[in-house]
């Protein structure tokens, strides 16, 4: 999982209470969610997730916005 998300945060540069955290958050997403925001994070626009999971365009928005609020805290 973290190998993704090191494209997007430096993780040499956090605490090691940050990563933690941070690690706890993404392991708290479930696996749809987890494979949507690992898409996104690659670049994948929602119209090609959607058509590469066979759902909706709003369930991958939704989805997504909802796997971006599980993942906010404020110590990153």
């Amino acid at each position: 999982m973290f190998k993704i998300l090191e494209r997007k945060f430096e993780l040499d540069k956090l605490s090691t209470c940050q990563a933690e955290e941070l690690l706890r958050a993404v392991n708290s997403l479930s696996e749809k969610e987890y494979e949507i925001f690992a898409m996104h994070l690659e670049g994948f626009k929602q119209y090609e997730i959607s058509e590469h999971l066979h759902i909706t365009k709003q369930e991958v928005s939704t989805i997504l916005a909802l796997s971006k609020k599980k993942l906010s805290f404020n110590s990153i």
